[in-house]
């Protein structure tokens, strides 16, 4: 018997949020140090108000950072607010109990590569295409080598 994964068995429930007023710089590390390419920004109350990508922090950086008057990490963090760079709300989300199958659709659909999932209104883990892939890989045992 075939059965389906859920988002909930395959997401990552230790999911890194943001909020909006953090400062720049600290979360362009938070990038690279732990190897993430996406970061739901939550407000006060932990509800989700957008999304902010690698993508979108290197072109912001790379458009603008050479109109600065300083490359100071203070003039920095408040030429690049968060609300400013992040994708806002509504963006995509799942939910925990949605097939790895709508998930798929949605990045396909969306031209996206990342799903916060989402319940009760609060962020609860993340899903991303890298993950739906290495569930393929797993199943069908596909060897590169």
């Amino acid at each position: 018997m075939h059965t389906t994964k859920t988002v909930r068995e395959l997401m990552r429930p230790s999911v890194l949020t943001i909020h909006s007023k953090q400062a720049f710089m600290p979360i362009c590390r938070l990038f690279f140090e732990m190897g993430i390419h996406h970061l739901p920004v939550v407000n006060e109350q932990e509800e989700l108000v957008g999304m902010l990508s690698a993508s979108d922090v290197l072109k912001a950086f790379s458009y603008q950072l050479t109109q600065l008057p300083s490359t100071e990490e203070e003039v920095i963090n408040e030429a690049f607010p968060i609300s400013d760079l992040m994708t806002p709300a509504p963006i995509y989300v799942i939910g925990p109990e949605e097939s790895i199958r709508q998930v798929a659709k949605l990045f396909i659909k969306h031209k996206i590569h990342a799903l916060p999932v989402v319940e009760a209104g609060k962020v609860i883990g993340i899903i991303t295409a890298t993950d739906v892939l290495n569930i393929l890989l797993e199943r069908d045992k596909i060897n590169f080598i």
